[in-house]
C-alpha cells in the first residue's frame, strides 16, 4: 500500500511567527490525503516530530514505516505566498514530484487542492467523483477565518497551559470572521472540553461551554469526525453516557477510519467498563497511525496499568521516556506502576525524578530520607502530607481537582476524607476521576459499600 508522511513545512519568512501557517498548511494537506482510500497517512504528531531536525528522508521513512515523504517550505510576505513542495521516494531519495506556487493568500484553497491532487496523481492513485469531493472539501471560503483557525490549531498543540489557552481566542475569532465555519466551533468545543477534563477550568463551566460550541458545530456540519469525537468526550466525561459516547466514537471512525484521535479516545471509554482487551487494541491502533506520539504511548501505558498488566505498562512508559525524558507525569506514572509491582525503591526514585523536574528538590530529598528511615510507608506518608499542604496553597489562587485531595488521603489511609473528596471528584467530571473504578490505587476502598454506591451513580461497574 502507498504510504506517506507529511512533514511540517519550513518557514522561510522573515517573521518567525509565520510558523503557524507552515504547520497549518502541512496539517491541512495531511488531513486531505488521509481521506484518500488506499493511502496510509502517518498522523500529525509523528510526522511533525522531525521538525527542526537534520534527519535523512531514509531515516524518517524507516522510523514511520512509509515509502514517501512530502516536505515543503513557505515564504510569506503580507498577502503574498511562495510555497515549494516536493514528494520524495524514501527508497532512493528521488523526487517523484515537485512544484513551486507563487500566489496571493486568498488563493490558498486552490493551492491546497492542486497540491493534494498532484500528490495523489504522483502516487498513481485514483479519485472518483464522490471521493474527490470529500478529499477537496472546503470548510470555509474566508481566508481570514482560515488563517485564524490555523493559528488556533498551532497553539492547540502547545503543552504549556498559557500557550494552549491562546487557541481559544483564535478559534473564537475564526468563527466571528465566518459564523458558518464548523471546524472553528469544533476547535472551541475541543478547547473547552480539554480544559474541563484536565482541571484547567471548573468542570461544569468548561463542559457547558464545550457543549454549546459543539451544538453549533453539529448544526453546521455533522460529517466532521472531529465533531463526533468531541461529542463522545462530552457524553463520556460530562454526561457519563457510556453507550452514547461509544456510539459517537464509532461514528467518528466510520467517517474517517484513519483519524488517530478517535482511536486515542476510544480506550478512555472502554477501560472504565473493564473492556481492557478492546481498549488495548484501540490504543495500539492509534499508535499504528501515530507511532511516535508520546501522548498515545503514555495513554496505552495507563491502560496496561489499569488492566494490571504492569510489565507492559512499564515497557510503554519507558518508550515514552525515550522520546520525552523530562516528562514529569510519565515519571510519576512509572513510579505508581513500580509501587504496584512492589518495587518500592524504584517507585520512589521515579517520584523523586518527577519532583525534581517540577523544581521541588526539597520534597524529593524529604521522601528519600523517609524511605531510608521508615520504608515505603514513611515515604508515601511524607509525600501525601506535603501534597495536601501544597494543594491548600494552590487552591487560594486557582482551581484544584478534588481527586488530588482524594489520592492524598488514600495514601494517608484516611478513608473518611478519601470518600469525601471522591464524592466531589465524581461530581466534577474531570479525566482524573474517570478511572477510579479500575485504578488499583483505590483498592483499599473497594470493600467499603460506599465505593460500589459511588460507581453505580456514575454508571460504572465496580
Amino acid at each position: 500500500m502507498p504510504s506517506i508522511a507529511v512533514l511540517s513545512f519550513a518557514n522561510l519568512s522573515a517573521d518567525p511567527e509565520n510558523q503557524y501557517f507552515c504547520d497549518g498548511l502541512a496539517e491541512e494537506l495531511l488531513n486531505a490525503l488521509a481521506k484518500v482510500r488506499g493511502l496510509k497517512v502517518v498522523a500529525r504528531t509523528s510526522a511533525f516530530s522531525f521538525k527542526g531536525k537534520d534527519v535523512k528522508v531514509s531515516e524518517i521513512g524507516q522510523a514511520l514505516s512509509v515509502n514517501t515523504v512530502l516536505e515543503g517550505s513557505v515564504r510569506k510576505a503580507g498577502n503574498r505566498l511562495r510555497i515549494t513542495v516536493q514528494l520524495i521516494n524514501v527508497a532512493d531519495g528521488y523526487h517523484l514530484w515537485s512544484e513551486r506556487y507563487d500566489r496571493q493568500m486568498e488563493n490558498i484553497f486552490d493551492v491546497q487542492d492542486e497540491i493534494t491532487l498532484a500528490v495523489v496523481d504522483a502516487l498513481k492513485l485514483k479519485l472518483l467523483g464522490e471521493e474527490k469531493a470529500v478529499v477537496l472539501k472546503r470548510y470555509t471560503e474566508s481566508a481570514e477565518a482560515y488563517q485564524l483557525y490555523l493559528k488556533g490549531r498551532y497553539f492547540w498543540w502547545k503543552t504549556e497551559a498559557k500557550e494552549f489557552a491562546k487557541s481559544c481566542d483564535y478559534f473564537q475569532r475564526a468563527v466571528d470572521a465566518d459564523p458558518t465555519f464548523g471546524l472553528g466551533y469544533c476547535g472551541l468545543s475541543g478547547y473547552y472540553g480539554v480544559s474541563a477534563a484536565r482541571g484547567m477550568l471548573p468542570s461544569n463551566e468548561g463542559w457547558q461551554r464545550a457543549e454549546a460550541a459543539l451544538v453549533k458545530a453539529l448544526e453546521l456540519d455533522d460529517t466532521l469526525p472531529e465533531v463526533h469525537n468531541n461529542l463522545a468526550a462530552t457524553r463520556m466525561f460530562y454526561h457519563r453516557d457510556w453507550a452514547g459516547a461509544e456510539s459517537a466514537i464509532k461514528r467518528a471512525i466510520e467517517l474517517d477510519p484513519k483519524y488517530a484521535e478517535a482511536h486515542t479516545l476510544y480506550p478512555f471509554c472502554l477501560a472504565p467498563m473493564r473492556r481492557f482487551d478492546e481498549a488495548i487494541t484501540e490504543g495500539q491502533m492509534a499508535l499504528a497511525l501515530d507511532p511516535l506520539s508520546p501522548r498515545i504511548k503514555h495513554n496505552l501505558g495507563n491502560i496496561f496499568h489499569y488492566a494490571r498488566r504492569y510489565d507492559e505498562a512499564v515497557r510503554q512508559y519507558l518508550e515514552v521516556l525515550e522520546l520525552e525524558p523530562n516528562s514529569r507525569v510519565v515519571h510519576q506514572d512509572l513510579g505508581d506502576t513500580y509501587e504496584q509491582k512492589g518495587l518500592h525503591a524504584e517507585a520512589v526514585a521515579e517520584w523523586q525524578h518527577a519532583m525534581r523536574l517540577a523544581g521541588d528538590e526539597e520534597l524529593a530529598t524529604t521522601i528519600g530520607n523517609a524511605l531510608a528511615e521508615s520504608g515505603i510507608d514513611g515515604a508515601v506518608r511524607a509525600m501525601a502530607l506535603n501534597r495536601i499542604e501544597r494543594l491548600h496553597e494552590t487552591e487560594r489562587g486557582e482551581y484544584v481537582p478534588a481527586v488530588e485531595y482524594a489520592r492524598a488521603y488514600v495514601r494517608l489511609s484516611d478513608i473518611e476524607q478519601a470518600f469525601k473528596w471522591l464524592e466531589q471528584a465524581c461530581e466534577e467530571r474531570t479525566i482524573f476521576s474517570l478511572f477510579i473504578n479500575v485504578d488499583p490505587f483505590y483498592d483499599p476502598l473497594r470493600s467499603d459499600p460506599r465505593f460500589a454506591d459511588l460507581m453505580r451513580r456514575v454508571g460504572l461497574p465496580q
